[in-house]
């Protein structure tokens, strides 16, 4: 399989196919974990390992935003999430066709899931994986108290997979900051494309989010 060095050293895959790429944000303080999250064990890997290894197989560049992981390129973390996502895209190879933006705190995430996403995303710009909300959800303005009818309630995870040319443009003329990329790109383009997500695929957030084996 040929390979050539792409910006930032990482090397690019050559393949016949459309370009995939994907963005690894590690660039987060853990300070709701209390320590580093990423460097926390699974079964003998970080969870950071464990998160790009997912995408190694299947793309033709990773670009990891905040770490340096032997085979991808490194990008440097910004200020807020919103920039450690634009500071890696700035760094994927040109030729990219689709891009999916991973949290590297998400190490659970299936191959199938990621390759899935990719291929949606291909068919129609963008794929973004949601799972329906199953607690009961109440909402509160300011003292007033109400519940909240979830069968209309769904969350998001990542990765999420896009044409990387619109991903890039919108990033490039936003004006404000975005908690993920599908709020970004649903206010650019006035659509987004959903796909059923995992319930396995758990983000680290707090500790004791880790299961312990």
């Amino acid at each position: 399989r040929n390979r050539q060095k792409g910006r930032g050293g990482g090397y690019v895959r050559n393949r016949r196919r459309t370009m995939r790429c994907a963005v690894i944000v590690a660039g987060g303080k853990s300070a709701r974990y209390g320590k580093n999250k990423l460097q926390e064990q699974i079964l003998g890997k970080t969870v950071l390992e464990r998160s790009v290894e997912v995408f190694l197989p299947i793309c033709d560049s990773v670009v990891v935003v905040g770490e340096t992981v032997q085979g991808t390129i490194f990008a440097p973390s910004g200020e807020t999430r919103f920039s450690s996502v634009k500071n890696g895209l700035e760094m994927v190879p040109r030729g990219c066709k689709t891009v999916a933006i991973h949290d590297a705190a998400r190490p659970f995430v299936s191959r199938e899931l990621a390759l899935k996403l990719f291929k949606e995303a291909e068919k129609f710009g963008s794929a973004v994986p949601r799972l329906p909300v199953t607690d009961t959800i109440w909402r509160q303005v300011d003292d007033i108290t109400t519940k909240a009818d979830r069968s209309e309630y769904f969350s998001v995870q990542t990765p999420q997979a896009f044409d990387f040319a619109r991903l890039t443009e919108a990033i490039n003329s936003a004006s404000g900051t975005y908690t993920d990329e599908s709020s970004l790109y649903f206010d650019f383009y006035g659509e987004v494309h959903f796909t059923e997500g995992s319930a396995n695929n758990i983000k680290i957030t707090n500790f004791g989010d880790l299961p312990q084996y």
